[in-house]
């Protein structure tokens, strides 16, 4: 039979496939085909040091579900022992739906999550029916297409993904201990897939809370720039009975966006529920797809919070859990607690220098010698640069929950630096000296830095663009990445302490010849790409650049800096998120100022109070 995507697109496009890893694979950790009920009675722990469990509890194990195409897949079920139909949480999951191929204990420092805090009953990125259950709730995880014991072959979000989880919300919908009412959970992967089954609408489906998770796979992750992005697109995670989408095949074969790409990207408009949506600035994945989710998404009832920390121990925070609850209860089960007078729009406000309180200096730790990266479509090695570690200054101060009526910030002021290439500043106004700054682009360490230093306290919250224009003389295309990082009194980088990685600020990165601009979807400071085209770039050319960055909010204390860092790849590698992107750098690549060349940051100013 034809392949499902296939034949609602009509040939418009063909998937690759690939096998997927085997359940049997001891990393899968599973456990078996065992459909089935029992009781997991009060107390009862799945191992030593685990959270014992508060309650009794309703075990439904490898539960069938039949989707529209005739494809069976399965549920576990965690529900209450009581007669009274309960409001359902649903989390689809590719990860496994109990014991995962990777869980907290394979993290090092537990994602920042203490011991005894999950009882291990949860999925992959999934709330804890531990805690959810005593609440009334019934927690249903979900192997989707091709995980596990699931049929089918698996896919990566997009239509097929999309038409699954709706079949599934009214199948948990119509069950006899459910009370109709089901909303979406969890974060990352199960965030995802959030956004692309909401557009649809399901009868059942009362909310969502979709915790960090962008919504276009081109424009966000794997082709951000329009630069294939391989460090997340593995040659296989899943584990299951049959095939899985390559999704590295996909990038080689579509480069550019088309009709696989725009099958993969959530289309927020026709979203209409509610909506408890969670942002950081620091993931390095989600924050664009999270906060446009948010704004794009036709619901009035929606709320925003931007935190300070990663998304896994905001996630399983007790005070968290609890604000989520109070929204649940409220549109799940009915409940009047006042839940509507939460302000829209909370966010963190980073101040990593920690001016006024006492830093926090880590030594460098000793080690064997460079760390080396392998880059898995070419085989090749490099030495990862340190400059983090070199100089790591940081702290963990913010300001958090600040209520707003809206993000970006409508009190925002846009405002410009103009970059010198011949003093590596940033100045209100443009120089009429022509100058160029150069660094080696196919050179792993090698970069530029502009900096500008604030002569008051300045906040900066919501999106950045830098403007450049670029230069190469040996190659037909440049691959620019762009960071924004902060310096303190002593010119020295800080970084915000993110409990599990470091952040040093916003992001950006684009290949030169995808610089055509969507001219109905990009604003002054938000740059959005076609990458439908090809502009050509030929060498000894400048071409203009606007390289969006993803949004932030940083306080810069009089004496403090901003710096613009220009790079021919992630120099400072603060995640690796681009480890094993496929460039096509090449020689030296030049920033061009002054004069006709209006190379400048645009940055959105907080005026104060």
């Amino acid at each position: 039979m034809k392949e499902y995507q296939q034949e609602r697109l009509k040939g418009k496009f063909i998937v690759e496939w690939q096998p997927a890893q085997s359940i049997e694979d001891p990393r899968f950790r599973y456990n078996g085909f065992q459909p089935g009920s029992t009781v997991l009675p009060k107390g009862w722990q799945k191992s030593e040091g685990m959270l014992p469990l508060p309650c009794d509890i309703i075990y439904d194990r490898d539960v069938a579900i039949t989707l529209r195409d005739g494809t069976v897949i399965y549920a576990d079920v965690f529900r209450p022992v009581t007669e009274e139909k309960v409001p359902v949480l649903f989390a689809s999951t590719m990860f496994g739906k109990y014991g995962s191929y990777v869980t907290i204990d394979d993290i090092p420092g537990r994602n920042g999550i203490p011991e005894g805090v999950l009882s291990g009953l949860q999925s992959w990125e999934a709330p804890d029916p531990a805690w959810w259950v005593p609440k009334g709730y019934a927690m249903v995880n979900v192997d989707i297409r091709g995980v596990g014991s699931s049929g089918g072959n698996g896919c990566y979000f997009g239509s097929q993904d999309s038409d699954d989880n709706y079949d599934i919300i009214e199948f948990l919908g119509t069950q006899p201990w459910s009370n109709g009412k089901v909303a979406m959970v969890g974060n990352s992967w199960l965030a995802i897939t959030q956004w692309y089954v909401a557009s649809q609408n399901p009868p059942h489906l009362a909310a969502i809370a979709p915790w960090e998770g962008h919504a276009n796979m081109y424009e966000d992750e794997y082709m951000r720039g329009g630069i294939p992005n391989f460090s997340y697109a593995r040659p296989c995670m899943s584990y299951g009975k049959n095939l899985m989408e390559n999704l590295q095949a996909m990038m080689k074969k579509y480069p550019l966006m088309n009709d696989y790409w725009k099958d993969k990207a959530a289309d927020f408009e026709k979203i209409h529920m509610p909506a408890y949506v969670v942002a950081s600035y620091s993931s390095e994945l989600h924050t664009r797809g999270s906060i446009e989710g948010f704004r794009r998404m036709r619901s009035e009832e929606k709320w925003l919070r931007i935190h300070n920390t990663q998304e896994w121990p905001d996630l399983y925070d007790e005070g968290n859990s609890e604000d989520l609850c109070r929204f649940f209860d409220h549109y799940l089960k009915g409940e009047d607690n006042g839940w509507e007078n939460t302000p829209k729009v909370r966010i963190a406000v980073l101040d990593p220098s920690g001016v006024g309180t006492p830093e926090i200096t880590y030594e460098p730790q000793p080690g064997p010698g460079p760390k080396f990266y392998t880059r898995s479509h070419t085989g090749e090695r490099f030495p990862y640069p340190t400059p983090v570690i070199n100089v790591p200054v940081k702290s963990a101060k913010a300001q958090l929950e600040r209520p707003e009526t809206s993000f970006p910030l409508e009190r925002q002021v846009l405002k410009k630096l103009y970059l010198d290439s011949s003093a590596m500043t940033m100045e209100e106004k443009q120089l009429e000296q022509e100058a160029e700054a150069s660094y080696r682009a196919d050179d792993y360490q090698d970069h530029v830095t502009f900096t500008h230093v604030f002569d008051t306290d300045t906040e900066v919250t919501g999106y950045m663009k830098l403007h450049v224009w670029m230069e190469t003389r040996e190659a037909d295309d440049m691959d620019v990445y762009v960071r924004i990082s902060k310096l303190n009194r002593d010119g020295k980088p800080v970084f915000h302490d993110a409990r599990m990685w470091e952040y040093s600020g916003p992001n950006g990165l684009l290949r030169a010849t995808h610089r055509e601009l969507d001219p109905l979807r990009s604003t002054e400071n938000e740059p959005v790409h076609t990458h439908n085209s090809i502009l050509e770039v030929h060498p000894g050319k400048p071409v203009a650049l606007d390289i969006g960055l993803w949004p932030t909010s940083m306080v810069f204390h009089a004496g403090e800096a901003i710096q613009v860092n220009i790079a021919g790849f992630d120099y400072l590698g603060i995640t690796g998120a681009w480890d094993d992107a496929i460039t096509f750098n090449k020689g030296m690549h030049f920033v061009r100022t002054g004069g006709s060349y209006d190379t400048y940051l645009l940055y959105p100013e907080i005026p104060q109070a």
